[in-house]
């Protein structure tokens, strides 16, 4: 049995085991998330309502994912709109380059919990083994 296998209490390994276990399931989960074809809800305009008031006319367009090269499929059409509405700005864009800006902070983030978990758990271990060193041993006692 190795001096490290042997100085590691169930504890710490049981730690071990469950950050990683966190870990993995929240790639799983930034992953899932960025696969998935993203939509695009924007206010072309706005009906007048016999009563008086306006209500608002929402398009929402599917878009692409956002490792996608293309924010949307050219090849499916936009809806035609009357009465002179029309897109605010181009449809799926910033809904894709938003997405982007989200999964490179959520990576970042999972590597910042990685590396201030490694930190913490070398850290511990480092107090740990100082710990026991500083013990006597049997050997020094007789």
């Amino acid at each position: 049995m190795n001096e490290r296998a042997a100085t590691e209490s169930p504890v710490a390994k049981r730690l071990v085991v469950a950050l990683v276990a966190g870990l993995v399931w929240l790639v799983v989960l930034v992953f899932a998330w960025a696969l998935q074809p993203l939509s695009d809800s924007m206010i072309t305009g706005y009906n007048e309502r016999e009563s008086g008031g306006f209500d608002a006319v929402v398009v929402t367009t599917e878009c692409n994912n956002l490792f996608a090269s293309e924010a949307r499929d050219s090849a499916v059409a936009l809806p035609e709109f009357d009465f002179g509405f029309d897109f605010p700005r181009p449809p799926c864009e910033k809904t894709q380059s938003d997405a982007r800006v989200a999964f490179a902070l959520n990576i970042a983030l999972l590597l910042g919990l990685l590396a201030a978990w490694i930190f913490a758990f070398r850290g511990w271990r480092a107090d740990t083994a100082d710990t026991e060193s500083a013990l006597p041993s049997d050997a020094s006692t007789t």
